[in-house]
């Protein structure tokens, strides 16, 4: 059974020793770096992205004790497109235990117009018992017959979606999902249209595994105007990390991927 956490958005604001306390992982705010950035996080429109989540997630190497995500977007929700997209950067950084971290920076230039810095408070996801239904209700599932007068069900919409909101029900709350297996078997679509099927490898070699999901139900944690055109909105964001935790990410800011996901039209099971 895969180990999987999920993280919540806290009510109270963080304050800037909060802010500096590199072991908070939080939304918002200014981002906390281990170093200067080389080269400023831009988006392919050239607009300067903005730090909607940092994650402390030490890995299980002596070289990655202490590590970090940053997921940064871009505010023009045109640029976040299905599938790999450019939209969206996350950068991770790792050192050993013996850094003193000493060299801890808040940069105020990637703080997110959308929120406030929010703490993500992080707790283990319960089991089946506190789900609904993990089924699909068969109530809402149309029964046909065929030529041969067997009798067979299909549902009239997605399925992956129905299990999408089954596995939310056990914690509505959730906007993160931290798996601790790194199988990507076990990411939670919410759609069965736009999932995943090729994932490139790390230019270390290594392959790329599914270490977080980012949930829609953070969007309703932002101030966003979703009359806009170009309003951001996604259903998941899946971000896959290099699987070896290469040195690299021990010399500069790694990039990993992100794939977008967008719900499908077909939300509903359809009644009949």
């Amino acid at each position: 059974m895969s180990t999987i956490d999920l993280g919540f958005v806290c009510e109270d604001h963080l304050n800037e020793d909060d802010l500096k306390d590199f072991e908070c992982s939080r939304m918002g705010g200014p981002a906390l770096f281990l170093k200067p950035m080389k080269d400023p996080v831009l988006c392919n429109c050239g607009k300067k992205m903005q730090l909607l989540l940092q994650l402390y997630a030490p890995g299980p190497s002596e070289s990655s004790f202490h590590r970090f995500i940053y997921l940064f977007l871009c505010p023009n929700g045109a640029c976040q497109t299905t599938g790999w997209s450019k939209g969206i950067k996350v950068l991770s950084y790792q050192t050993t235990e013996e850094d003193d971290m000493a060299g801890l920076l808040l940069d105020a230039d990637y703080v997110c117009q959308y929120c406030e810095a929010r703490e993500i408070e992080v707790d283990s996801e319960p089991g089946k018992e506190a789900e609904k239904a993990e089924d699909i209700d068969t109530s809402n599932i149309k029964i046909e017959e065929n030529d041969t007068k067997e009798q067979y069900t299909k549902a009239q919409g997605d399925v992956a979606f129905l299990k999408f909101q089954k596995r939310l029900s056990r914690e509505p709350d959730q906007v993160l999902r931290y798996y601790h297996d790194r199988n990507n078997d076990d990411a939670l679509w919410c759609s069965e249209n736009g999932k995943v099927t090729d994932i490139p490898a790390c230019s270390c070699g290594a392959k790329r595994v599914l270490e977080l999901q980012v949930l829609s139900t953070i969007l309703a944690h932002l101030n966003i105007d979703f009359s806009q055109k170009d309003a951001l909105d996604w259903g998941i964001l899946n971000v896959y990390v290099c699987s070896a935790f290469c040195d690299k990410a021990n010399s500069e800011y790694a990039e990993e991927l992100c794939w977008r996901q967008e719900f499908s039209s077909q939300s509903i099971l359809s009644v009949e």
